[in-house]
Protein backbone atom coordinates (compact mmCIF):
# COMPACT_ATOMS: atom_id res chain seq x y z
CA UNK A 1 0.00 0.00 0.00
CA UNK A 2 1.43 3.08 -1.35
CA UNK A 3 -0.75 5.75 0.07
CA UNK A 4 -3.84 5.97 2.97
CA UNK A 5 -6.79 4.40 2.19
CA UNK A 6 -8.90 4.85 5.38
CA UNK A 7 -10.69 8.21 6.35
CA UNK A 8 -7.80 10.55 6.73
CA UNK A 9 -7.03 14.25 8.57
CA UNK A 10 -4.21 16.30 8.50
CA UNK A 11 -2.32 17.44 11.25
CA UNK A 12 0.82 18.10 13.21
CA UNK A 13 2.54 16.29 15.59
CA UNK A 14 3.02 18.67 18.15
CA UNK A 15 5.21 16.04 20.92
CA UNK A 16 6.08 12.67 21.84
CA UNK A 17 5.28 10.64 24.25
CA UNK A 18 7.16 7.53 23.27
CA UNK A 19 8.56 5.35 20.20
CA UNK A 20 4.38 4.55 19.42
CA UNK A 21 2.85 7.53 20.93
CA UNK A 22 2.37 11.01 19.52
CA UNK A 23 -0.02 14.06 20.34
CA UNK A 24 -1.09 15.60 17.38
CA UNK A 25 -2.89 18.75 16.52
CA UNK A 26 -5.66 18.43 13.35
CA UNK A 27 -5.26 20.60 11.05
CA UNK A 28 -8.73 21.02 9.52
CA UNK A 29 -10.93 18.83 10.01
CA UNK A 30 -10.78 16.37 13.14
CA UNK A 31 -12.49 12.75 13.30
CA UNK A 32 -15.95 12.84 14.74
CA UNK A 33 -15.69 12.77 19.10
CA UNK A 34 -12.36 14.26 18.67
CA UNK A 35 -10.62 17.27 20.05
CA UNK A 36 -8.46 19.90 17.92
CA UNK A 37 -5.27 18.22 20.02
CA UNK A 38 -5.36 14.11 20.31
CA UNK A 39 -2.69 11.57 21.38
CA UNK A 40 -2.40 9.01 18.95
CA UNK A 41 -1.42 5.47 19.44
CA UNK A 42 0.41 3.96 16.44
CA UNK A 43 -1.63 0.93 15.11
CA UNK A 44 0.28 -2.10 14.41
CA UNK A 45 3.60 -1.36 16.25
CA UNK A 46 5.36 -1.88 19.62
CA UNK A 47 8.67 0.70 20.68
CA UNK A 48 10.38 -0.53 23.74
CA UNK A 49 8.77 1.62 26.80
CA UNK A 50 10.48 4.70 28.09
CA UNK A 51 10.67 4.96 31.58
CA UNK A 52 8.08 2.69 32.89
CA UNK A 53 8.51 -1.30 32.29
CA UNK A 54 6.65 -4.30 33.49
CA UNK A 55 9.07 -6.49 33.82
CA UNK A 56 11.55 -5.95 36.28
CA UNK A 57 14.43 -6.63 34.21
CA UNK A 58 17.78 -6.42 36.67
CA UNK A 59 20.29 -4.98 33.71
CA UNK A 60 17.69 -1.91 32.98
CA UNK A 61 17.19 1.01 35.42
CA UNK A 62 13.30 2.27 35.46
CA UNK A 63 14.85 5.57 34.47
CA UNK A 64 16.59 4.47 31.15
CA UNK A 65 13.23 2.13 30.23
CA UNK A 66 13.34 -0.42 27.88
CA UNK A 67 16.87 -0.80 25.74
CA UNK A 68 16.05 1.23 22.68
CA UNK A 69 13.32 3.30 23.85
CA UNK A 70 16.06 6.65 23.59
CA UNK A 71 16.10 5.98 20.10
CA UNK A 72 12.70 4.97 19.08
CA UNK A 73 11.79 8.05 21.07
CA UNK A 74 14.18 9.62 19.05
CA UNK A 75 13.19 8.52 15.97
CA UNK A 76 9.62 9.79 16.31
CA UNK A 77 10.91 13.15 17.85
CA UNK A 78 12.30 13.38 13.99
CA UNK A 79 8.54 14.41 12.93
CA UNK A 80 7.45 17.07 15.53
CA UNK A 81 6.84 19.92 14.27
CA UNK A 82 5.87 18.36 11.14
CA UNK A 83 2.61 18.01 8.84
CA UNK A 84 1.30 14.44 8.63
CA UNK A 85 -1.28 12.57 7.35
CA UNK A 86 -3.63 10.61 10.40
CA UNK A 87 -5.41 7.40 9.06
CA UNK A 88 -8.38 5.98 10.82
CA UNK A 89 -8.73 2.05 10.30
CA UNK A 90 -12.26 0.88 9.76
CA UNK A 91 -12.02 -2.27 11.60
CA UNK A 92 -10.65 -1.26 14.92
CA UNK A 93 -12.36 1.38 17.25
CA UNK A 94 -11.52 4.73 17.15
CA UNK A 95 -9.92 5.12 21.12
CA UNK A 96 -8.20 2.36 23.14
CA UNK A 97 -9.15 2.32 26.59
CA UNK A 98 -6.77 4.95 27.43
CA UNK A 99 -8.76 7.35 25.32
CA UNK A 100 -6.10 7.31 22.91
CA UNK A 101 -6.96 7.50 18.98
CA UNK A 102 -5.95 4.69 17.20
CA UNK A 103 -4.45 5.38 13.77
CA UNK A 104 -1.98 5.14 11.30
CA UNK A 105 0.36 8.21 10.46
CA UNK A 106 1.79 8.91 6.96
CA UNK A 107 4.74 11.56 6.58
CA UNK A 108 4.17 13.51 3.75
CA UNK A 109 7.66 13.81 1.83
CA UNK A 110 8.07 11.00 1.23
CA UNK A 111 4.78 9.77 1.66
CA UNK A 112 5.04 6.80 3.84
CA UNK A 113 3.82 5.24 6.61
CA UNK A 114 5.69 6.28 9.92
CA UNK A 115 6.21 3.95 11.96
CA UNK A 116 6.57 1.16 8.88
CA UNK A 117 9.97 2.56 8.41
CA UNK A 118 10.25 2.93 11.86
CA UNK A 119 10.13 -1.38 12.47
CA UNK A 120 12.11 -1.18 8.95
CA UNK A 121 14.90 0.97 10.79
CA UNK A 122 14.76 -1.14 14.28
CA UNK A 123 13.69 1.51 16.44
CA UNK A 124 10.01 -0.63 17.12
CA UNK A 125 8.82 -4.01 16.35
CA UNK A 126 5.71 -5.10 14.71
CA UNK A 127 2.90 -5.54 16.66
CA UNK A 128 0.55 -7.69 15.56
CA UNK A 129 -1.83 -8.83 18.89
CA UNK A 130 -4.46 -6.88 17.78
CA UNK A 131 -5.87 -7.77 14.41
CA UNK A 132 -5.64 -4.39 11.90
CA UNK A 133 -6.21 -4.00 8.08
CA UNK A 134 -4.54 -7.50 7.34
CA UNK A 135 -2.71 -5.94 4.24
CA UNK A 136 -0.73 -3.32 6.58
CA UNK A 137 -0.35 -6.66 8.71
CA UNK A 138 1.59 -8.50 6.14
CA UNK A 139 3.93 -4.88 5.55
CA UNK A 140 4.81 -4.56 8.88
CA UNK A 141 5.95 -7.87 9.58
CA UNK A 142 7.92 -7.96 6.31
CA UNK A 143 9.53 -4.58 7.39
CA UNK A 144 9.97 -6.52 11.27
CA UNK A 145 11.85 -9.28 9.27
CA UNK A 146 14.06 -7.20 7.18
CA UNK A 147 15.35 -5.10 10.20
CA UNK A 148 15.83 -8.31 12.06
CA UNK A 149 17.91 -9.97 8.93
CA UNK A 150 19.57 -7.24 8.12
CA UNK A 151 20.64 -6.42 11.96
CA UNK A 152 18.92 -2.79 12.17
CA UNK A 153 18.39 -0.73 15.02
CA UNK A 154 17.83 -2.71 18.44
CA UNK A 155 18.58 -5.95 16.20
CA UNK A 156 22.24 -4.84 15.63
CA UNK A 157 23.70 -6.46 18.77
Amino acid sequence: MDEPTGDKFNARIVSVQSGDTVKVQFEFDKPKGCRKEETVRLIGVKAPAFGRISIDYPYVKKEQGEYYAKESRAYMQSFEGKEVKVELDDSLPRKNDRGQILAYIWSLEPLELVYKAAIRGGYASYDGTVNFDPDRMVEFAGAYERAKRDSNGMWSE
